[in-house]
């Protein structure tokens, strides 16, 4: 039994480091929310996801994984109103950039929380 599992959880483990972003959670697009040129936005490639914001980046993967704490609590301040305040960005830059990020934390972030319980007991 012990043997399948550990069979399982390589496998996942497998699958989540082939996992293209761009394709996967950016809809095929190389930028999510505002063109290359226009912040904020999201910066997606095969093995990264990079959120601008004016002159600063938040780096949300780091050797191809992602990072789920992080993009948990940049969540948490787009909801706050901390990142991507109402005020100055408009919804039509705001809900898709936060859309990408609900579905890798649903998506991404949640897979791996399943394997790390697995692991750890």
């Amino acid at each position: 039994m012990k043997i399948i599992l550990t069979l399982t959880v390589l496998a996942s483990l497998l699958l989540l480091a082939s996992a293209n972003y761009k394709t996967q959670y950016c809809i095929n697009r190389e930028f999510v929310g505002n063109p290359e040129n226009r912040r904020p936005h999201l910066h997606c490639g095969s093995n990264f996801v990079t959120l601008s914001l004016g002159n600063a980046k938040k780096r949300l993967t780091h050797n191809g994984q992602i990072k789920c704490p992080l993009v948990k609590q940049v969540l948490i301040d787009i909801d706050s109103g901390l990142l991507l305040p109402a005020k100055y960005t408009s919804e039509a830059v705001r809900v898709p950039i936060k859309e990408v990020l609900d579905d890798i934390r649903n998506g991404e972030c949640s897979e791996l929380d399943q394997l790390l319980r697995i692991l750890m007991n």
